[in-house]
């Protein structure tokens, strides 16, 4: 929020000269040397609002996937959904190798070596007691 308030403060404060030199940009001329230490000044303004963003958006998306996991971990089947969002915690990974014996659609069987991705969620229930939940795999692949 605050680096949006000083951007849009930079921005009101040289509004003519961005739009000029955005212009500019725009079609492929070049800026003057006049106002080369401002757009210089504006670009940062704009990749530092752009890394910002990303930041935000990388954690919005890594909760929203741990989410999920979350709630089919700490949910009992035929039981209530979990909202995972009204608790602390964390969720947990552990890669598991395994020795399996798989049969494809046009072949005989051959024994193969995996790797399964497990995940489960750990946290404090409204009396501040740790809940675990239970192992859900997420991903099986070869090893």
């Amino acid at each position: 929020m605050e680096l949006t308030a000083k951007r849009r403060e930079f921005y009101d404060a040289h509004t003519e000269a961005v739009k000029r030199f955005s212009a500019l940009e725009a079609s492929g001329k070049p800026v003057p040397a006049k106002d080369q230490a401002l757009k210089a000044e504006w670009d940062k303004w704009v990749a530092d609002g752009n890394a910002s963003r990303k930041v935000v958006s990388d954690a919005q998306r890594k909760l929203s996937d741990s989410r999920g996991v979350a709630e089919l971990s700490l949910s009992r089947p035929n039981g209530a959904m979990v909202d995972a969002t009204k608790f602390d915690g964390e969720v947990t990974t552990k890669e598991v190798l395994l020795d399996a014996s798989v049969k494809p659609p046009d072949g005989p069987s051959a024994s193969r070596k995996l790797k399964a991705t497990l995940q489960r969620a750990k946290i404090k229930d409204e009396t501040g007691k740790d809940v675990i939940g239970r192992w859900i795999v997420t991903t099986i692949g070869p090893a």
